[in-house]
């Protein structure tokens, strides 16, 4: 399945730094850094205020349900850095 996510310079009066988005699997409703990373997307420099927006595809083998989210690490001499992690995004997957 394909995961859609924005990064977005909120909050801040300067440019960011690039960066990178993780995105994240977990067996719960709130996604961090420590939850199972299923892929990365590189975030370019983003203007104050500015965003980009990115894609991936993705795939989770094992039946469940699963949670999906993203964090983006934080960038040198940003404030505040508790605004990281996305919510999470419940999946089903099924057996064949």
């Amino acid at each position: 399945f394909t995961i859609n996510a924005t990064a977005r310079n909120q909050g801040e009066t300067a440019s960011s730094g690039s960066t990178t988005l993780s995105y994240r699997r977990s067996t719960n409703s709130t996604i961090t850094v420590s939850d199972t990373q299923i892929g990365t997307d590189a975030v370019p420099i983003l203007a104050a205020g500015g965003n980009s927006p990115e894609t991936i595809s993705v795939s989770i083998a094992a039946a469940g349900t699963y949670w999906v989210g993203a964090c983006i690490t934080a960038v040198s001499g940003e404030s505040p850095i508790n605004n990281q992690c996305s919510s999470g995004v419940q999946v089903t997957v099924s057996a064949p």
